[in-house]
């Protein structure tokens, strides 16, 4: 019996001697793909080259430059327009001094007066028009870039007009509603309102002591007139509009 034990103990032993000196499988192996560096593709892109040019909208009507606008027959009014930059990628001398004298910041600005100078029938070209500061600036940047446009002595009467009428507010001979200081803040003279600006006009003038010297109040919109004395202490205007001298 122990000897069967035995004889079984030295089996197990030698087999277990035997699976020990059994020489592993290899483990195969893995080739992994190699993957090579690939130069992305170039992309050809073009540049846009040459002087900037601009496609103008009027309404449904579209012109490649303004002058082409000045030759203009159809039905649309030419009074409002836009201009898109169409190609083209350096700013003309021209383009450039223009935009300096409209004051503008931003050279691409310029579109604005590209649009402006196709308007044959816009603000600045129409007879009698007031121009404010910045306005007055702009409508010579315009005639700047297109100093041939076709109504361009409309808008330099326009410029004209409405620096004249600035320094007559500065120097106290052209005024609007309110009340003022005679001899201080307005001079002395003749001066009317072309058309009242509304119903029930009124204006007086008054003394030192703010007694009424002379007063009016004018029912229907029309031309009023009055002559302010230099012994007059204060004139006030309500709802008769902007009063200019006459004499």
């Amino acid at each position: 019996m122990n000897c069967l034990r035995t004889t079984g103990i030295a089996l197990a032993v030698l087999t277990l001697a035997l699976t020990s000196c059994v020489a592993p499988k290899p483990v195969p192996s893995l080739t992994l793909p190699v993957r090579t560096a690939t130069s992305p593709a170039t992309a050809t892109t073009t540049r846009p080259v040459g002087p900037v040019a601009f496609r103008i909208f009027c309404g449904d009507v579209a012109f490649s430059d303004f002058r082409e606008a000045w030759s203009y027959e159809g039905d649309e009014a030419l009074d409002l327009c836009e201009a898109e930059q169409s190609g083209g990628a350096s700013y003309t001398d021209e383009q450039t001094e223009a935009a300096g004298v409209a004051g503008y910041l931003l050279l691409e600005d310029v579109a604005t007066l590209v649009a402006l100078c196709a308007e044959t029938r816009g603000h600045y070209a129409q007879r009698g028009q007031p121009l404010s500061n910045v306005q007055i600036v702009e409508a010579r940047g315009m005639l700047s870039l297109c100093p041939d446009f076709p109504r361009a002595d409309i808008v330099q009467a326009n410029i004209k007009q409405s620096l004249k009428e600035q320094r007559e507010r500065a120097d106290g001979t052209r005024f609007e509603d309110g009340s003022y200081r005679v001899g201080k803040k307005i001079k002395p003279g003749t001066y009317f309102v072309p058309r009242t600006v509304a119903k029930g006009c009124y204006w007086e003038r008054l003394d030192r002591r703010g007694d009424i010297i002379a007063n009016n109040i004018v029912m229907a919109r029309t031309r009023v007139q009055v002559t302010i004395r230099a012994s007059d202490y204060t004139f006030s205007s309500d709802r008769c509009g902007e009063w200019r001298r006459a004499d």
